[in-house]
């Protein structure tokens, strides 16, 4: 999941500045573009790829799995 959503952010910084990012940096770039209501999937996907402890989004991820 971690690197769809920050590929998804590398690839928009990329179209718009013309050069390349990593997904960390592709991530905050989405964190300043995207409405507040996606910033728990984004910083999700940070804390995901930066291996730190603290979960925000688990519970609806694994609501949504669990429907899907």
């Amino acid at each position: 999941m971690d690197d769809a959503v920050l590929t998804l952010g590398k690839i928009a910084f990329t179209l718009e500045h013309r050069t390349i990012v990593t997904k960390d940096e592709g991530g905050y770039y989405l964190l300043e573009k995207l409405p507040s209501e996606w910033h728990r999937l984004v910083n999700e996907a940070l804390r995901i790829r930066q291996s730190i402890d603290t979960l925000d989004y688990t519970s609806g991820y694994r609501n949504f799995i669990s429907v899907a």
